[in-house]
């Protein structure tokens, strides 16, 4: 896939081995003492704090496996979040069912600097619009912990629904807490949001 997109300062990239191309020849012995960019964020339990990431630790041939199927999935989608060329997260597209017309959607910010500047919500926004405009999705979905107070505000403020509650679905911390599920359904009387780039 050769699209991208630039929304303000943020620029959306489809992910693939280039993200890894500076680290494709390190040793396991090198990798153990400077992980990959995306294992620091799965290793820090703030950037996992409200959801299952972070639960073990991954060797270079998982990441690299994870990364091949990135590139390769039919069935997903994943955005490396860019701001002025520092990759800083992701957005992904997973579960794309074309029979059914939906997708679940996840997200994260994973450099703690960027928190609460409204990247996130401008990273799920683009994902969304390429769900619907360019695969021609009627439903994107997610669920996020009840904790996850952040993920509620950018669902609201576009215009997703909360469609349900897991109950004591998510293990966290030493606790079950409940998972909201959050639904978007793209229809003509909803799609004004879509083309507005503020």
């Amino acid at each position: 896939m050769n699209f991208m997109y630039e929304v303000g300062e943020l620029k959306l990239t489809p992910m693939n081995q280039n993200v890894y191309r500076m680290r494709s020849k390190i040793s396991e012995k090198e990798h153990e003492s400077n992980p990959h960019r995306y294992e620091k964020w799965m290793l820090d339990q703030d950037v996992t704090e409200h959801n299952s990431h972070g639960l073990f630790k991954k060797s270079k041939q998982e990441i690299e496996s994870w990364l091949d199927e990135c590139e390769n999935s039919k069935s997903s989608i994943h955005f490396a979040i860019y701001k002025s060329d520092e990759w800083i997260g992701m957005v992904s597209l997973q579960k794309i069912d074309y029979i059914n017309s939906s997708a679940e959607i996840a997200i994260y910010i994973g450099e703690k600097k960027y928190w609460g500047r409204g990247y996130a919500k401008v990273a799920v926004k683009t994902a969304v619009k390429h769900a619907v405009l360019k695969l021609c999705l009627r439903r994107v979905w997610s669920g996020t912990a009840e904790t996850n107070i952040g993920m509620q505000k950018v669902f609201d403020s576009l215009k997703f629904k909360h469609e349900g509650t897991f109950k004591h679905a998510m293990y966290l911390d030493g606790l079950f807490v409940d998972v909201y599920a959050y639904g978007y359904v793209h229809s003509f009387l909803n799609s004004v949001w879509l083309s507005d780039e503020s």
